[in-house]
């Protein structure tokens, strides 16, 4: 969506400020990325913000704890966004930590030639040539 790299920013802006290191694949992410990461990486949590299943002009997150657990309204450790929703509600912050940080970690050829040639198997077909489609959408 046009709004998502907006809010991206914002939210790397906010976890960096709390302390957090932040690691960002670049360009634009499918779904299919985020988890792949989270997979590979399921020590850290991950927030996908995205537009899948939400009307145009909206702008959503996945969001996810370690383990590569869903977060939402009543799911997740510790009760997910609900619990989430209180602290904030009740006007808890976390202690006040050193400035984080961004990193970048590029996995796209790891999750192509991880994840693609499955899908080949039993066909003459390779993966080699496949371009990576980024859709901006409205």
């Amino acid at each position: 969506r046009v709004t998502g790299p907006r809010y991206l920013s914002i939210l790397v802006d906010a976890l960096v400020d709390a302390g957090l290191e932040v690691v960002l694949l670049p360009g634009v992410s499918s779904t299919s990325d985020f988890y792949y990461a989270a997979m590979r990486y399921p020590e850290y949590g991950g927030v996908l913000v995205g537009a899948s299943h939400n009307p145009d002009g909206d702008t959503g997150q996945k969001l996810l704890g370690p383990g590569v657990r869903p977060l939402a309204r009543g799911i997740g450790p510790f009760g997910g966004l609900d619990e989430i929703q209180r602290l904030y509600v009740g006007g808890v912050r976390a202690e006040r930590r050193r400035r984080g940080r961004t990193v970048s970690c590029d996995l796209l050829d790891d999750f192509v030639n991880r994840g693609l040639p499955p899908m080949f198997e039993n066909c003459e077909a390779t993966h080699n040539g496949f371009q990576r489609l980024e859709d901006h959408g409205s």
